[in-house]
């Protein structure tokens, strides 16, 4: 019987990590951030009659840019609000999304705006919030539901996606 060793490089996009071994935010420039805010300015002045809308916590930034809790309210700074509530974890999203960063074309470069504009003017804004529980028995019962919050048991998809949006294995 014998074995061997081979070395195999994988590419994985970096933003999908959660490495203490990679470097803190901020990973876009001041030019970049600029512009998030800059689109961010127009997006408020476009969907001024549906923002701001109510927010639990902004979505997650990852790396791209230093964030501070809380921030600016939207009527003191509405580009800053809606770069930090809308544009910013899209693009995090979108980015993130891709097999490699430098995979961004124009299909994904529309999908994203396409994106952000549907949420920054949709009228009727849901949110789905998943947390994960432990040691909670329905007895029996397949969800529990008290007005808009229900819990239940996730399925197999959804913890699935759960796992990718987490960064998932890097294959």
């Amino acid at each position: 019987m014998r074995w061997s060793a081979a070395r195999r490089v994988d590419a994985c996009n970096v933003l999908r990590l959660d490495l203490a071994v990679l470097p803190e935010a901020p990973w876009l420039g001041e030019k970049e951030i600029a512009s998030a805010v800059d689109c961010a300015a127009g997006l408020a002045e476009l969907a001024d009659s549906v923002l701001p809308f109510w927010v639990p916590f902004a979505g997650p930034v990852g790396r791209l840019v230093e964030v501070s809790r809380g921030g600016p309210p939207f009527e003191h700074d509405p580009a800053g609000w809606a770069a930090r509530v809308v544009v910013l974890p899209a693009l995090y999203h979108h980015l993130a999304a891709l097999q490699s960063v430098d995979q961004a074309d124009e299909a994904s470069a529309r999908a994203f705006a396409d994106e952000v504009l549907s949420v920054a003017t949709a009228p009727d804004l849901r949110y789905l919030v998943s947390v994960p529980l432990s040691g909670v028995y329905l007895d029996g019962a397949e969800m529990l539901t008290v007005g808009d919050v229900c819990v239940r048991r996730l399925s197999p998809a959804e913890q699935g996606a759960i796992f990718d949006q987490r960064g998932g294995w890097c294959r």
